[in-house]
């Protein structure tokens, strides 16, 4: 059923009903549980804490599944006593996230895990399709990939590539990406988009169903998140791609990349930055090759499945 999960975009008024919504939604959880009798209950995200509340109450044991960082630090607070009063375990997607929840915490008997996440089973294929995708061209293309949000950075790739378009001639840039629902979010997207329109060489392909063929097409992959990104899969499967990754410095990202070995990483928010390390790889294409081979091996080392589908089992029998 459709539970109360206390997100902001949800409005003030639904926010001003939460002890309603608690109250009302933790009893029909704990109902479903009495039915079920489960062994024990893993939450998925952050907001989901009524089941984790219903299972508490009831004594079945809890794992809480943290994906993301908050920025403001009194939610930071919050979430943390909240996932430590609830669970029995938790599991974060990085040392990243783990750290900014439980950096200052006692964690007896490893309570708070790191398991990394797997990616998608298509980017796991060795063979590479040469097709250029729909849209695309046959230029060195340079692609950045991800929900069209401030925080993803779109327009840190702009401005890069503002500074790099008319020294390079022969190369197409382009911003994939869905836009998201909400006032803020859609006037971002709308001006990222026209400003696409005002760039040569700069496309605007929106959202799309073949990235897998997209990021085998681009020679480079661009993150520019400006905050702290938990473990983004567009890293993951970019550096699966053999594309060379070119990633924000915080978060998950440093567990992912080792700056110049399988990837590089430049300084979060600064353009400057970004198309310096644009350019590095434009004028080393040995370096590219290499950056994209050993940045395929680490992901597929740190994401082995067998590895993670065991330690989770392990996880869940010892509660």
């Amino acid at each position: 059923f459709n539970f109360f999960r206390p997100q902001l975009r949800a409005g003030l008024t639904r926010l001003f009903f939460l002890p309603y919504y608690i109250f009302r939604d933790t009893l029909i959880f704990m109902k479903f549980f009495n039915k079920q009798r489960p062994d024990l209950i893993h939450v998925n995200d952050l907001y989901d804490f009524i089941p984790a509340l219903g299972a508490k109450l009831l004594g079945i044991p809890v794992v809480y599944h943290l994906r993301m960082i908050r920025k403001n630090y009194q939610q930071t607070l919050l979430f943390s006593v909240m996932v430590r009063f609830l669970a029995s375990k938790s599991i974060s997607v990085s040392f990243a996230v783990n750290d900014h929840y439980f950096k200052n915490c006692d964690n007896k008997n490893d309570r708070h895990m790191v398991i990394y996440d797997w990616p998608n089973d298509l980017m796991l294929n060795n063979k590479v399709k040469k097709n250029i995708p729909n849209g695309f061209d046959s230029k060195y293309g340079i692609v950045m990939i991800g929900r069209i949000e401030e925080w993803k950075g779109q327009h840190i790739f702009l401005q890069a590539i503002k500074l790099l378009y008319k020294k390079y001639k022969n190369l197409s840039f382009y911003i994939v990406g869905g836009k998201v629902q909400g006032k803020k979010s859609l006037s971002y997207a709308y001006e990222i988009e026209k400003k696409c329109k005002e760039i040569p060489g700069v496309r605007f392909m929106g959202e799309r169903n073949d990235i897998k063929d997209i990021l085998n097409y681009a020679k480079i992959s661009i993150h520019a998140s400006i905050t702290p990104d938990p473990f983004p899969g567009v890293v993951l499967e970019g550096m699966l791609s053999r594309s060379a990754m070119i990633a924000s410095n915080s978060g998950g990202v440093t567990e992912m990349i080792n700056n110049n070995k399988d990837g590089l990483l430049f300084e979060p928010s600064n353009p400057i930055s970004l198309a310096e390390k644009i350019e590095l790889l434009l004028n080393d294409d040995k370096l590219r090759i290499e950056l994209a081979r050993n940045g395929r091996k680490k992901i597929l080392n740190i994401t082995n499945k067998i590895k993670i589908i065991k330690k989770i089992k392990g996880l869940y029998n010892n509660l």
